[in-house]
């Protein structure tokens, strides 16, 4: 896989984008030779692309806005510290002072986990093959990361990262269907089966993963068991609408007899503030339960006693390791 490549500054919002402006920083230190950066460097790379028809010197403008854009960044460098105080061992920089941060000196496989997700949250900066491989890879780990969560289920990817062997690999999108049903001890919509749209070799339904209980099975395979589905996103704008196609009366159309399923959207980045709640801008529009970068980290801690192995035993995590030492 190619390393990321950035070119020029985005023009994120410094109020509705802090995340984005917080993996741009972390992406920029990685890929500098020094493997720093300071506030005075993020100033400079922004003033000369977004102030270029501005006025220098003692301009009252100037002097205005670089007075503006330096508190924006200096709360950017601070929400980036609450980073590092959320995910601890997790973290792969470290600051050197307030405004600086720097490259830690040894990566093993949990900080090596936290750049495979800020890689997966910025696809923009990546080639199509290589998007491609992160957005599959996430859709993989995501699998994992609801399997500690519902250890005694059992736990499939229904979406289009599977591959041969696995449950849902292969056949027509309405042969998936059906095999969807059978797992949940009930039948696919006739109106599902009348739809041509099921009928190719494609898609997933706007399901990635799935989760199921499979209770009862020495009695009799009876409807409405316990059910989790999920969808898997590493788009900073496309989640939302996602979560539209996981929700209980969505499913409730296409398939008999299930009834309220535990809803899920998985993400690889945060969409937290400083203090790691919820960030603002952002909080109206989750109604599905949020499994964010700080949360799949957390998850990792407090149900897979803190080990990776299942990211280390994933082809992506030999991809990252390439892509860090080209880096080193």
């Amino acid at each position: 896989m190619d390393i990321p490549s950035i070119s020029g500054v985005p023009s994120y919002s410094f109020d509705l984008e802090i995340n984005q402006w917080a993996d741009y920083i972390e992406l920029s230190c990685l890929l500098n030779k020094d493997k720093e950066i300071s506030l005075s460097d993020v100033l400079s790379d922004y003033l000369s692309e977004d102030f270029k028809d501005v006025p220098s010197g003692g301009d009252d403008l100037y002097s205005q806005k670089l007075d503006k854009l330096k508190v924006q960044f200096i709360d950017i460098f601070a929400y980036i510290e609450s980073r590092s105080i959320f995910l601890d061992e997790y973290y792969p920089f470290t600051f050197i002072d307030a405004d600086t941060i720097a490259v830690k000196s040894n990566f093993d496989s949990k900080k090596i986990m936290y750049i495979f997700l800020l890689f997966a949250s910025n696809t923009r900066f990546f080639t199509k093959s290589a998007a491609y491989t992160l957005t599959h890879a996430f859709e993989s780990i995501s699998k994992n990361v609801l399997g500690l969560m519902y250890p005694n289920f059992c736990t499939e990817g229904f979406g289009t990262a599977n591959k041969e062997g696995s449950l849902f690999y292969g056949g027509t999108l309405e042969s998936k269907m059906i095999r969807l049903a059978n797992c949940l001890n009930t039948t696919v919509r006739r109106s599902v089966q009348s739809n041509k749209r099921y009928t190719y070799p494609s898609g997933d339904a706007g399901l990635d993963l799935v989760s199921f209980l499979p209770v009862d099975l020495s009695i009799s395979r009876i409807s409405r068991i316990p059910v989790c589905i999920a969808q898997c996103s590493c788009s900073y704008n496309e989640w939302k609408g996602k979560q539209y196609t996981v929700t209980t009366d969505v499913w409730k159309q296409k398939l008999e007899s299930i009834v309220s399923c535990h809803e899920y959207i998985f993400v690889p980045f945060p969409i937290r503030d400083a203090q790691g709640r919820w960030a603002a801008e952002e909080d109206d529009n989750i109604y599905t339960c949020m499994i964010d970068r700080i949360r799949i980290i957390h998850i990792i801690k407090a149900f897979g006693n803190n080990k990776t192995d299942f990211f280390d035993s994933n082809e992506i995590y030999g991809e990252m390791l390439s892509v860090v030492q080209k880096l080193a």
